[in-house]
């Protein structure tokens, strides 16, 4: 079974993330430079994705440790299972170097089976599904070549 792929424009608000072209290496040594080698910082960012099926928006937080989360949602369509949003973003953040995305405990709670879709799919990553339904076996083997972080799913 092969993986469905969309094409999609992808455009963000926040001048840094534009500046490096989303590219996490790009964006961590903007801002080390920025403030002056400090390793921890945040990017709150609109994102605004156009697919075939149509233009979905999003608040985006990018962290130094390669995590997203997505804060808030506006899907293209309602369509659980032919959505591209999420699989566009989670394809675009890992080619740029990012992790995953994660969304919102706050947004899972008010779509459960819309994220629970996504996180059974390994679209998404969300300590919080992972406490409600049990771990999913890790896919990718031992090490997922992420940086571990402490931050949970908010």
């Amino acid at each position: 079974m092969s993986e469905v792929e969309f094409e999609f424009d992808i455009s963000f608000t926040d001048t840094t993330i534009i500046e490096a072209n989303g590219e996490y290496k790009k964006v961590k040594e903007i801002m080390q430079g920025d403030f002056m080698g400090d390793s921890e910082w945040m990017l709150r960012t609109r994102c605004t994705l156009v697919t075939a099926a149509g233009i979905s928006e999003m608040i985006l937080h990018f962290y130094e440790d390669k995590k997203v989360y997505i804060m808030e949602y506006i899907p293209s369509i309602k369509d659980v299972f032919y959505n591209p949003d999420i699989s566009s973003l989670n394809r675009w953040l890992q080619e740029k170097g990012w992790n995953i995305p994660r969304p919102h405990k706050d947004l899972v709670n008010n779509d459960k089976g819309l994220w629970r879709h996504f996180w059974e799919t390994y679209l998404i990553d969300s300590e919080y599904l992972d406490t409600l339904y049990g771990e999913r076996d890790n896919i990718y083997g031992e090490d997922q070549g992420e940086e571990d972080g402490s931050s949970s799913d908010m």
